[in-house]
């Protein structure tokens, strides 16, 4: 385990502080009106990323443990599926544009958006599969390259070619082709013809179809009212606002959910792979242990995020994106978006996996749905009203029904153990951090502040016995996967 912790958290973090430098700089060398336009087309591309490729991706990555005697086929076949794929989400793509965007703004940034979803695409299913196979060490130098080779290129085109918003556009689609055309020359056996018996070959991609349609369709669903969620507000914030607001909005959105969602990520790619496989192997009590360690690190490594973010929310937006950014807009976006992201991916990254381990996968659509419902219905009243601050209240008002939801609905299927004793021990310890930090230690440097927070953090957490603290870092620390 410590293994797969110590690749995969290279994975999200290095990049992730790559992100957050991109975040800087692109504050400071875009202008509002351009980092909103960005924002604006990036959500029509994630919105089609999530409607025609995520089942695709999903379904890969949890089953191929069920295929590994069979994993070259297994990988042809999800090729084989995306190629059909991708052609059949050009269509609607392209109409996109003739129909709605022929002589708009966006236009360029909506031609480009193309090949940036497709090729996106199918760099996430390539590392979807990395996971699957356990490879954690590709997926975090591939991760490391994307982020890194994606910001020098931008620069790049900013600096000596004039370019604007659309340098991000064109950084994007470059660095993850880069890394598809070097994971196949690396891995060129999916071109190879294996030899399988025509009977045995139908009877496998008929079951695989079956599999896939049905655990991958649903979760399409669950997906787009994600992406309701997630990025609906951001349309609407430039519908009834403009694009400077949408980019105060973007940015501090961003900056919060890079701090706070890459850990979830980062245990998320270590453990995952290994509760599917002891489940599918039917280790139950070695499944229940990884599960009960998992949750804890989770509290252990997000909480204090969450926390020193909303403390000292306006010291990171005036260090992370300048002073033109430094207002109590964007401020209260840092924070509000820190809470919601929690709230997000707790559920997502712990009690979603309900369905997705009992394969009950059409059920997760229904938290997300009624979420989805109250936060348009909350968008629409409240945007116009409040405007930025109106948007983040929808956000977590809506995440928290979801997860409210996920949890009540999830247990009928599959029960995954809330840990009570953790989150009240966690609360705890967070309210005596809060008072310690924001009155008694509030005269500090952020610097120092970080070092003292978390040191303090874990000291708490190390007493308080969080699930055992001791326990698990004596098994992560001496255990071998």
């Amino acid at each position: 385990m410590l293994r797969h912790l110590l690749n995969y958290a290279p994975s999200k973090i290095v990049p992730g502080l790559i992100n957050l430098l991109s975040i800087a700089l692109y504050a400071r060398i875009f202008s509002r009106e351009e980092y909103g336009s960005y924002s604006y087309v990036l959500a029509f591309v994630m919105l089609f990323h999530m409607l025609f490729f995520s089942w695709l991706r999903l379904s890969a990555f949890r089953f191929y443990q069920s295929y590994k005697n069979k994993q070259l086929f297994f990988e042809k076949y999800t090729l084989r599926l995306f190629t059909i794929t991708a052609l059949l989400t050009a269509i609607p793509w392209l109409v996109i544009i003739v129909y709605f965007f022929d002589h708009n703004e966006y236009k360029i940034l909506f031609i480009l958006g193309l090949p940036l979803l497709i090729i996106l695409s199918l760099f996430e299913q390539i590392m979807s599969l990395t996971r699957a196979k356990l490879n954690s060490g590709i997926f975090a130098v591939f991760s490391i390259i994307k982020a890194g080779l994606t910001l020098l290129i931008v620069i790049l085109l900013v600096k000596l070619e004039g370019l604007g918003e659309e340098a991000i556009f064109i950084g994007m689609i470059i660095s993850n082709f880069a890394l598809v055309v070097y994971y196949f020359i690396r891995f060129p056996d999916v071109f190879y013809r294996e030899k399988i018996n025509k009977d045995v070959l139908d009877l496998m991609q008929r079951k695989l179809n079956t599999e896939f349609f049905k655990y991958g369709i649903p979760l399409t669903f669950t997906f787009i009212l994600s992406f309701v969620l997630t990025t609906s507000d951001r349309i609407l914030i430039e519908y009834f606002s403009n694009s400077k607001k949408l980019a105060e909005y973007s940015l501090g959105y961003d900056l919060s959910s890079f701090l706070v969602t890459n850990i979830f990520m980062i245990l998320n790619f270590a453990y995952l792979p290994i509760i599917i496989r002891e489940l599918e192997h039917k280790n139950l009590k070695l499944f229940a242990r990884r599960l009960e360690e998992y949750f804890s690190l989770l509290m252990i490594g997000v909480v204090p995020i969450v926390l020193f973010v909303v403390i000292y929310a306006e010291s990171l937006v005036a260090i992370g994106l300048g002073e033109q950014y430094n207002n109590e807009a964007t401020i209260q976006t840092l924070q509000l978006s820190a809470v919601a992201a929690f709230i997000a991916g707790i559920k997502s990254y712990y009690f979603d996996f309900s369905f997705q381990l009992s394969k009950e996968t059409k059920l997760q659509v229904v938290p997300v749905f009624f979420a989805a419902i109250i936060n348009i219905i909350l968008n629409f009243v409240l945007i116009p009203r409040l405007d930025i601050q109106g948007a983040l209240i929808a956000t977590v008002a809506s995440y928290f029904l979801a997860l409210c939801l996920s949890i009540i609905i999830g247990r009928s299927v599959f029960k995954i153990p809330p840990h009570f004793l953790d989150l009240f021990k966690v609360s705890l310890i967070c309210l005596i951090m809060y008072l310690l930090f924001d009155f008694a230690l509030g005269g500090l440097s952020l610097f120092w502040s970080m070092i003292l927070f978390f040191i303090t953090f874990i000291v708490l957490s190390y007493i308080a016995n969080v699930t055992g603290l001791r326990k698990i870092c004596k098994f992560v620390f001496n255990k071998k996967l």
